[in-house]
């Protein structure tokens, strides 16, 4: 992050919904890190999913791909 601002991450399965909230809240400027446990509360199968990531104006979509 260039400065401080509001971040977002979620995952989403191929149906578009919503399985996870990473993370929520704002961040201060630098290299900020997290990570999805997929077994906390959501139970996700292996498979392809997509996750959002919000920070300040900027949106990025990618896909990830989960193995057990």
């Amino acid at each position: 992050l260039l400065q401080n601002a509001d971040v977002s991450s979620e995952i989403f399965d191929l149906t578009g919904r919503i399985i996870s909230t990473v993370i929520q809240q704002n961040l201060n400027a630098g290299k900020p890190s997290f990570s999805w446990n997929a077994n906390n509360g959501t139970s996700a199968e292996p498979g392809i999913y997509f996750y959002r990531m919000k920070a300040g104006e900027e949106v990025v979509t990618k896909k990830l791909i989960l193995s057990k």
